[in-house]
């Protein structure tokens, strides 16, 4: 590349940096579009994304847009398993947009971020395998890898957009929350099928600094991963859905982010802006039927049935080859939708934590189950490595199956992700709730 260095990333340059962002300021930015790798300007964004990783990547430790630095925002204010994951990481994106849409590389005044739509090509893009500023060694996947059908493939993204409300979709916000004290932004909620099917298992297939919640970020995949989780966001609003009216999530104020200049700045949720996209996986005239029916049975009214919530512990783990049954007693209580939620599972610590098939009423599920049929309610993974950094425990929540009224059983079937590593964890929830609507 033909750069001075000096002048285009020394904070030094901070009057040049500072009169760039100024003047763009001045005229109305054409609207920023984040483009699939899969497409010819998204190849165009890619190859501006890698000369300026290589950039960052060049920059003095004292320089806060330092690629390391820029982990170091994710390491020290990154929400996991609540209610900000979301806009959080799409803030984060849109700062990483804008360091690089300062730099002298041709195009870049314009650039998004291409995103990899892993549901529409699952194997892992070639261009992050070959030598040069895209590469990770520390990746468990290689040549010709693909995501696991399960945790991206369009029956898995049905589970997905399905349900209606923003903390079933996403995840909840953290328990307990009364007030916009930061600090809530480091504590758990339940996890919806967003984050616990293709937002975890994507991070750990990859494995290596991927699997890690700390430093995730590390590998330059990270940055097109949570562009397409953005993407999704955006198309599940896109199905007439509504982002949360509580003050207690608009209001929240995330800090340390950084701009260009290399100054510090804060945003609020409220404000942090909506980025198009070029493809929609989910327009309202496309659902699959699958999708229609679960929405429908998410949508019907059961005023003559109030919601209720039948609880069952539990003290015994499932493990890989030892899938794992608990009842919960219905006492006569029927209902055609059903919500399962499984509380308390302490984290897996080892590098390769399994994921986990979920079934409902199907008690001789194993491995060799196919994960489809009316009683498969999903796959749930794990994200935090080594380093569960936000606390000990994991929650998730599935749309469930109609019950009877005789005895639930939920079945939990740990599977290894086929890599090398350590015995995948034990899986131990403390409890399992099941909602009756």
């Amino acid at each position: 590349m033909n750069h001075d260095r000096r002048k285009v990333l020394g904070l030094g340059a901070a009057t040049m940096l500072a009169g760039t962002v100024t003047a763009a300021a001045q005229t109305a930015p054409a609207p920023r579009v984040r483009r699939d790798i899969a497409t010819a300007r998204g190849q165009t964004d890619l190859s501006i994304y890698a000369q300026a990783v290589a950039l960052l990547k060049g920059l003095p430790a004292s320089d806060p847009r330092n690629w390391t630095n820029i982990e170091g925002i994710h390491q020290r204010n990154c929400p996991h398993q609540n209610w900000y994951l979301l806009p959080w990481h799409r803030e984060c994106l849109r700062m990483m947009e804008n360091i690089i849409r300062s730099f002298s590389i041709p195009g870049a005044a314009s650039f998004a971020m291409p995103y990899w739509n892993w549901t529409r090509a699952p194997t892992f893009p070639a261009a992050f395998l070959q030598a040069g500023p895209l590469f990770d060694a520390t990746r468990l996947v290689g040549p010709g890898n693909a995501v696991p059908a399960e945790l991206v493939a369009p029956a898995a993204m049905d589970r997905v957009y399905a349900p209606l409300g923003f903390e079933a979709f996403g995840t909840s916000r953290p328990t307990g929350q009364n007030s916009l004290a930061t600090s809530w932004t480091r504590v758990f909620g339940v996890q919806g099928p967003l984050e616990a099917t293709p937002h975890n298992g994507v991070h750990n297939w990859i494995g290596g600094n991927m699997r890690n919640t700390l430093v995730s970020p590390r590998d330059p995949i990270f940055w097109l991963h949570h562009c397409n989780i953005d993407r999704i966001w955006v198309s599940w609003s896109r199905l007439g859905r509504s982002n949360p009216s509580d003050p207690l999530w608009r209001n929240m104020v995330f800090r340390g982010l950084v701009r260009p200049t290399g100054a510090a700045y804060a945003t609020v949720v409220r404000n942090i802006a909506v980025t198009a996209y070029d493809r929609y996986d989910r327009p309202p005239a496309a659902a699959s039927t699958a999708l229609a029916t679960m929405a429908s049975l998410e949508r019907q009214p059961r005023p003559d049935r109030p919601a209720r919530t039948i609880r069952a512990g539990n003290t015994r783990a499932a493990n890989l080859g030892q899938p794992l049954s608990i009842s919960v007693g219905l006492a006569g209580q029927a209902s055609d939708r059903t919500r399962v939620r499984l509380l308390d599972i302490p984290m897996p610590m080892e590098d390769n934590a399994p994921f986990v098939r979920v079934f409902m009423n199907l008690p001789d599920a194993t491995a060799d189950t196919p994960p489809e049929g009316p009683h498969y309610l999903g796959t749930v993974s794990f994200f935090g490595g080594g380093h569960a950094m936000h606390g000990s425990n994991a929650a998730f929540e599935l749309s469930g199956t109609p019950v009877d009224g005789a005895n639930a059983t939920i079945q939990l079937v740990p599977l290894s992700l086929g890599q090398a590593g350590t015995q995948p964890a034990a899986i131990m929830p403390a409890a399992v709730e099941l909602d009756l609507y």
